[in-house]
C-alpha cells in the first residue's frame, strides 16, 4: 500500500468483522443510495468469492460520530491497550467527513480466514478504487464501525492501516456510482490472480498512483504520475517520446494533440520531471494538470485491466505496434554557413522556438551550436515515421518559415548559405 504505515503481515487483531473508514469517501448516486437505504441490500458486495477462498468485503454506509460531547476517561482507560499513535490516528478523522453518514469497507470473517489474507482481501479493492480514479485514505481498520469506537471504546479492536498528513491528502472526488461499483466486480479476480501469481507490473505504478494523492506538493504529484505512468508502458530511452505520446493516446484515450501537450509544454512531462516547470504557471495550473494527467493514467491502468493484459514490455510494444530493436533512430541535420556573420536574438529565438515544438513531437533530444563558420542545427528521433509526422505538420511549418525569416533579416540568403540538410539513419552511438 502506498504510505502505509502497517507494518505486520495481516490484521493484527481477530474479529468475525472488520470495518475499514475510506476518509475523504462521501457521496455516492442516486442507485447506490437506493439500495443502501434499504436494509435488505445495504451492503454493497466488492469482493465475493463463491469459493470462499477470501472473505466478502463490502461497500458500506455508517452513522456518522456522535457529536455531544463525552468524559475523556473511557479513551484514557483505554489508551493502556492502545499505543499513543493509535489513539491520537482516530481522533485525527473526526470532522465534517465523519460526522455525517461515510462510508467504509466492511470484511466478513465468519469462516476465520488468515489475517494476512484479510488484509491482502482489503488491500485489493482499495486498490481497485483508486484505479478507478477515487482518492481516498484507508486510516484505521476496526472490529466496529469507526462512530461505535467513540461510544463503546471499551469493546472495540483497532490498527493504523494508512498514515499520511490530512492536509497532503486530495479528496475532490468525483460520484461514486454503480457503474463504479460493477466496474470494481467484473475485474477484481483476473487483478488479484495477477498478485498471487507475484507478478510485479503493477506494483511501481500503483505507488506512484498513490504518490499523487498524499504527496505534499503539486509538482510532486504530477512528477510521481509521469513516473507511473512510465513505469506502467515500461518505456526506454531511445524510445521514450514515441511510446509516451502513443501510450496516452492508445491507452489513455486523448487526442494526439493533447497528449503532445501533456508530454511537452511548459507544465508538461519534459519539465516536470526535470524540476523546471515554468515560473508564470500557479498553483492552480499544476493542480488542474495533475487532475488531468491522473484520469488518463487511471484509464490507462483500467486499459490493462479490462483487457486481462498484463503490462509487460512485450505486450506494451505489441499493442502500440513499435518494434524497438528493429526500428532505426534517425537524426536531422541542418549546417548553415555563418562566414562573419552574428547569430541575432531573433535567429536564438526561432531556433529555441523550433526545436521547443519538436520535444513535443516526439522529438528525443536537440542541439543548437556555432563554430566560426557555421551554425549547426541537430535533432533524434525514435524513427523516420515520427519525424516526418512532424515535417509535415503545421506546426513544423509555422516554426520553419519564422526560422527563414530570422536568417533573412540578419543577412544571410537562404537557401545559398545551407552547407548540408539531411536526415540520416544512426548505425551506433552512446
Amino acid at each position: 500500500m502506498g504510505n502505509a504505515t502497517l507494518e505486520v503481515q495481516g490484521v493484527p487483531f481477530q474479529s468475525s468483522k472488520y470495518h475499514v473508514l475510506l476518509y475523504g469517501l462521501n457521496e455516492v448516486g442516486p442507485k447506490l443510495d437506493d439500495l443502501m437505504s434499504n436494509q435488505n441490500t445495504n451492503l454493497i458486495p466488492l469482493l465475493l468469492d463463491e469459493d470462499e477462498h477470501f472473505p466478502g468485503v463490502f461497500l458500506r454506509r455508517v452513522d456518522p460520530v456522535n457529536r455531544s460531547p463525552a468524559s475523556l476517561e473511557k479513551f484514557i482507560n483505554k489508551n493502556s491497550t492502545l499505543q499513543s499513535s493509535e489513539l491520537s490516528n482516530l481522533f485525527r478523522f473526526i470532522d465534517q467527513n465523519t460526522l455525517q453518514p461515510h462510508y467504509e469497507l466492511f470484511v466478513s470473517n465468519q469462516k476465520n480466514y488468515h489475517p494476512s489474507i484479510i488484509l491482502f482481501s482489503i488491500n485489493v479493492v482499495v486498490h481497485m478504487l483508486r484505479i478507478r480514479g477515487f482518492k481516498f485514505i484507508t486510516p484505521l481498520i476496526l472490529s466496529a464501525p469507526y462512530f461505535q469506537y467513540f461510544e463503546t471504546p471499551e469493546v472495540v479492536k483497532i490498527a493504523n492501516y494508512e498514515d499520511i498528513g490530512l492536509s497532503n491528502l486530495d479528496t475532490q472526488n468525483v460520484i461514486l456510482t454503480l457503474d463504479d461499483i460493477e466496474w470494481v466486480t467484473d475485474n477484481i479476480y483476473w487483478f488479484i490472480i495477477q498478485k498471487l501469481d507475484s507478478r510485479t507490473e503493477f506494483d511501481l505504478p500503483l505507488e506512484m498512483l498513490y504518490a499523487s494523492i498524499f504527496s505534499s506538493s503539486e509538482r510532486a504529484k504530477l512528477a510521481s504520475l509521469w513516473i507511473g505512468i512510465e513505469s506502467l508502458i515500461k518505456t526506454k530511452d531511445e524510445k521514450i517520446g514515441q511510446t509516451v505520446i502513443s501510450s496516452l493516446k492508445k491507452f489513455g484515450g486523448i487526442s494526439g494533440n493533447k497528449a503532445k501537450n501533456y508530454w511537452g509544454d511548459s507544465i508538461g512531462r519534459c519539465r516536470v520531471v526535470h524540476g523546471v516547470v515554468s515560473k508564470s504557471k500557479t498553483e492552480a495550473d499544476l493542480r488542474e494538470r495533475v487532475d488531468d494527467v491522473r484520469e488518463v493514467f487511471c484509464k490507462m491502468l483500467q486499459y490493462f485491466l479490462e483487457g486481462k493484459i498484463s503490462p509487460t514490455e512485450e505486450n506494451v510494444f505489441a499493442i502500440l505496434n513499435l518494434d524497438l530493436e528493429r526500428e532505426a533512430s534517425v537524426v536531422r541535420i541542418w549546417i548553415t554557413n555563418k562566414i562573419d556573420k552574428k547569430i541575432t536574438v531573433g535567429m536564438k529565438e526561432s531556433i529555441e522556438g523550433f526545436l521547443s515544438i519538436a520535444i513535443q513531437n516526439g522529438c528525443i533530444r536537440s542541439t543548437f551550436a556555432e563554430d566560426e563558420e557555421r551554425i549547426i542545427v541537430y535533432t533524434r528521433w525514435a524513427d523516420e515515421m515520427t519525424l516526418e509526422q512532424f515535417r509535415s505538420s503545421e506546426d513544423y511549418k509555422t516554426k520553419e518559415a519564422i526560422i527563414i525569416q530570422s536568417f533573412i533579416a540578419a543577412g544571410f540568403e537562404i537557401p545559398d548559405d545551407i552547407l548540408f540538410n539531411s536526415t540520416a539513419k544512426i548505425l551506433f552511438s552512446n
